[in-house]
């Protein structure tokens, strides 16, 4: 149906096959696993078209990684999945182990912290 008047009926197409319609509330007709009622998935889009990322989807401190990929403090850009440990008495790295544990330069078990 042309319910716009431009003698064209493509604005409620199905570009992507997934069964919504922009006019429908399809949020982005060129990916089929974007809809309204999609599930989540941790990739920093609004899959269920509702205008928001979950908070373990956002990335809070800019550091490039959401809770969901790895992030054990998303409100601290120097802590997150493979952030180089530093002295600072956390776990920079997000591995669960000792905080700082690789900070022993010389090799001799006692960190560059201690």
């Amino acid at each position: 149906m042309d319910n716009d008047c431009d003698e064209t009926t493509l604005d409620d197409g199905d570009a992507d096959g997934d069964g919504v319609t922009l006019c429908d509330g399809d949020c982005d007709d060129g990916d089929a696993g974007v809809y309204p009622g999609a599930d989540e998935v941790c990739d920093g889009a609004d899959s269920d078209c509702d205008g928001t990322l979950p908070a373990d989807e956002a990335d809070d401190d800019g550091d490039g990684m959401a809770v969901c990929q790895g992030d054990c403090d998303d409100a601290d850009a120097l802590t997150y999945d493979g952030a180089a440990e530093i002295c600072d008495g956390l776990d920079n790295d997000c591995d669960g182990t000792e905080q700082d544990e690789e900070q022993d330069g010389d090799g001799d078990g006692v960190t560059d912290c201690d």
